[in-house]
């Protein structure tokens, strides 16, 4: 309340001809006695709203009436702080501007499964409609925080609310202007975002490493802690024993994976991932490690087909192969002819290989399973045999 006075405002009806506001029961320093029916004039505050300000008041009981025909009035209102009365709802700020924007923050107990808003009487353009009770769900930010945004908003009347068990709830609370997190711990209000930086800044999770050729892929789990606007890589190899910095630029709070490449094969390389705050500060780090090798130069199976086969093809399944090799739909691929009756069918990257032979215009004749093949090798179709390399 501006200068310790009660400032209210009405959104005079057009039939009307002048306003007037009648009060009575008011705390007020010094006292204030009650308006004579039917009361004292207000003052054209602009765009269809009149104004009267109550000299050091708290509280007081109020109507307003058309001074020239006072059948037309309001109902019995109350307020104990200033507001904006449209006829039918109170609102903190004016609800025919739009607002920057009202963002509010709230700290959840431990004993609630999440965190909802249920809010009422927004003060927006253009009208935001209140929410159906128990409210939307507000953003998780980490570390307790929860946090909602009324766009165009200047204020709200709003209650936080458990979704899991609809009776934890905070009382009904109104914020005005400025952004704000209330903290039921206190029952109040500060006009600070609960998700400020601090001197700690909470790890990401789950640091997995991949082994690749010449490169390690790394993916972790997204640090919970609010405050966090990115993330940083660290590298060095098993006989360093100081970190390198990969990403001069850190990675944005979206990101949860990095490639290291360039690598040596054979060499062992210890990885760190940091999270940070927008000042700048790193957590502890979590940590991983990995060795680059050269991938598996593969599997070749060669077929020698029997001559009353129109063709040779070869279907497999459940390859043990980088980079992976989806299984083949029957009756699988051509194979390659390399001469004298012998077809051949190369797995690029391979270590293990299921497969079978078959005759493409007769899928009934085909070879029994070739399961489990580690190595190269030669199957002939006319002995059902592995053989020596003709």
């Amino acid at each position: 309340q501006a200068n310790g006075n009660l400032q209210v405002y009405y959104k005079k009806p057009t039939a009307w001809g002048n306003a007037n506001i009648h009060y009575w029961n008011t705390v007020a320093t010094p006292a204030l006695p009650a308006t004579t029916w039917p009361g004292r004039p207000t003052t054209d505050a602009g765009n269809g709203w009149v104004t009267y300000s109550l000299p050091g008041t708290t509280s007081t009981n109020l109507l307003f009436v058309n001074s020239a025909n006072t059948t037309q009035k309001t109902a019995d209102l109350s307020r104990n702080r200033d507001g904006w009365f449209n006829g039918t709802t109170w609102y903190e700020t004016n609800p025919d501007v739009a607002g920057a924007g009202l963002t509010v923050h709230f700290k959840k107990p431990a004993a609630w499964s999440k965190a909802n808003i249920h809010f009422w009487n927004v003060a927006a353009q253009p009208v935001l409609a209140g929410s159906t009770f128990p409210g939307v769900a507000m953003i998780d930010e980490g570390n307790g925080s929860y946090k909602y945004t009324f766009a165009n908003a200047s204020s709200a009347n709003l209650l936080f609310v458990d979704p899991g068990n609809t009776a934890n709830k905070t009382p009904d609370l109104y914020r005005v202007v400025k952004e704000g997190t209330y903290d039921p711990a206190t029952s109040s209000w500060s006009d600070v975002n609960s998700c400020s930086n601090t001197s700690t800044v909470g790890n990401p999770t789950a640091l997995t490493s991949t082994a690749g050729n010449g490169q390690v892929g790394l993916s972790w789990t997204a640090s919970t802690d609010c405050q966090v606007s990115g993330y940083r890589v660290y590298q060095k190899t098993s006989a360093q024993t100081t970190y390198t910095l990969l990403t001069s630029t850190a990675l944005p709070k979206t990101s949860l994976s990095f490639t290291a490449t360039g690598l040596t094969n054979g060499t062992t390389y210890n990885y760190k991932v940091v999270s940070i705050n927008s000042a700048g500060t790193e957590s502890s780090g979590v940590t991983a490690s990995a060795t680059p090798v050269l991938p598996p130069s593969g599997i070749t199976l060669h077929f020698k087909k029997p001559s009353s086969w129109s063709n040779a093809n070869i279907h497999y399944w459940s390859v043990t192969a980088s980079p992976a090799m989806a299984n083949t739909t029957w009756p699988g691929v051509a194979t390659t002819l390399e001469g004298c009756g012998w077809y051949r069918f190369g797995f690029a990257g391979a270590t293990n290989v299921n497969a079978l032979f078959v005759d493409p215009a007769n899928t009934s004749v085909k070879t029994p399973d070739l399961t489990g093949r580690t190595a190269d090798g030669w199957y002939d179709g006319n002995t059902g045999t592995w053989v020596s390399a003709p």
